[in-house]
């Protein structure tokens, strides 16, 4: 009698282009992106985790050393018209540009 490592068995065939095959195909690329979804979202819920539980770590100490800034301008009021027209000229006074929504 021959041993296995004498005679490899051979593959069966998957029986190609059939609905079962197809099926399992496109099961087994499912999983692969789902599990590669999921494990993105685990790496970002961990790394959020850390950073909200250790506040005192280096790099989380960024709140205390930011600089805020202030300033008041005077305009003078806005013609009467519609909103838009208002608000473009507080734009022009203040010196900004974009758009409004």
């Amino acid at each position: 009698m021959p041993s296995s490592t004498e005679h490899p068995p051979e593959p069966g065939p998957r029986f190609p282009g059939t609905f079962k095959d197809s099926l399992f195909t496109w099961n087994r690329r499912l999983h692969y992106f789902v599990g590669l979804y999921f494990l993105c979202f685990i790496w970002l819920f961990c790394f959020s985790g850390l950073l909200l539980n250790h506040s005192s770590w280096k790099f989380a100490e960024f709140w205390e050393s930011r600089q805020q800034t202030r300033f008041e301008r005077e305009i003078v009021a806005p013609p009467p018209g519609s909103d838009l027209v208002q608000a473009r000229d507080i734009l022009r006074q203040l010196g900004l540009n974009g758009e409004i929504d």
